[in-house]
């Protein structure tokens, strides 16, 4: 699918003019590359495992994380990492809130990254199993999950 979408960008931006060659590299060497900043546009997934924006934005968008911790765009911005040092900081849910959207403002204006979202996610389970969840974050849980017996 990576392919694919990478073929949709590059007809999308042709059309303004800007030629991408797509460059399909092998997992480490993508990685090698992302981090050390050798690129001028990559194609990567990401998924908010603990459902907390602090695993997803703070990691990816403060500066102390440029490289291999997560922000491989190389996206650095003052304002942006103070809100983020002060929302990890931050108790009251509200206020938190409140700093993560003030960030995402801040990204939605500048826009270091362009976020490619696939919302489907297609789940097999059979009838005869019953508690068995399927979480926002891609993960599952057989903790509750069990056989029904006929």
């Amino acid at each position: 699918m990576a392919v694919q979408v990478a073929q949709h960008v590059q007809d999308q931006v042709a059309e303004i003019g800007i030629n991408l060659e797509i460059q399909q590299l092998e997992w480490t060497t993508l990685i090698t590359e992302t981090t050390e900043g050798n690129h001028d546009l990559f194609l990567l997934g990401w998924s908010n495992n603990l459902g907390d924006p602090n695993d997803a934005i703070y990691r990816q968008f403060h500066s102390d994380n440029i490289g291999a911790a997560g922000n491989r765009m190389w996206y650095s911005n003052d304002e942006v990492d103070e809100l983020l040092i002060d929302a990890r900081k931050e108790s009251d849910d509200a206020v938190r809130e409140s700093m993560y959207q003030e960030v995402q403002a801040i990204l939605a204006e500048e826009v270091p990254r362009i976020d490619y979202v696939h919302p489907y996610y297609i789940l097999g389970v059979g009838d005869h199993i019953e508690g068995f969840e399927q979480f926002v974050s891609e993960h599952h849980s057989f903790r509750n999950a069990s056989i029904i017996e006929n």
